[in-house]
């Protein structure tokens, strides 16, 4: 009994480095799909955009540099949706701006920011949240289906040890 007791402990270490492991990539592939559709998103906003709409105190204008001293402009619109827009993001397409430029943006109490915008803030929505939700999931789903079958295999080594004295092992 001790041999099987042994082989158990030994599979559920095993069952629980392969877990661990498969959340690790699945945590590794929304990391990296996430990144591909941000930085689609981001491209062809800068290379398709054709206006940019900027409301004061309610914009953010958020600044990534092309060359030097040159920028090109992501407006933030946060109520642009509600409003009608196709986006709460919008640019004016290969226009690139000047600091001087940017900054007179700041006399109409419009935030500048010198950055572009996070993943959070700029490309994931709540359905991007609902479908990763549902990939760990399925990955912690099989896991413990799996689980829940190597316990019942060793319940069933175990009853035929205590009847027969014989340790007998099938491939599972």
């Amino acid at each position: 009994m001790e041999f099987i007791q042994k082989m158990k402990k030994r599979e559920f270490f095993e069952m629980t480095l392969k877990a661990l492991a498969g959340f690790i990539a699945g945590f590794i592939a929304i990391i990296l799909m996430e990144a591909m559709i941000y930085g689609i998103q981001l491209n062809s906003l800068k290379k398709n955009g054709t206006m940019s709409v900027s409301q004061d105190n309610i914009t953010k204008i958020y600044c990534v540099e092309e060359s030097k001293g040159k920028y090109y402009a992501f407006f933030y619109n946060e109520d642009a949706k509600k409003n009608g827009a196709s986006s709460d993001w919008s640019c004016k397409g290969e226009t690139l701006y000047t600091k001087e430029q940017l900054n007179k943006y700041k006399e109409r109490n419009i935030e500048v920011i010198y950055h572009a915008p996070s993943a959070f803030d700029f490309s994931i929505t709540k359905t991007h949240y609902v479908a990763m939700t549902l990939f760990i999931s399925g990955i912690a789903g099989i896991f413990t289906y799996q689980f829940i079958n190597l316990h019942k295999e060793y319940k069933k080594i175990e009853e035929h040890y205590k009847k027969t004295g014989e340790i007998l092992i099938s491939n599972m």
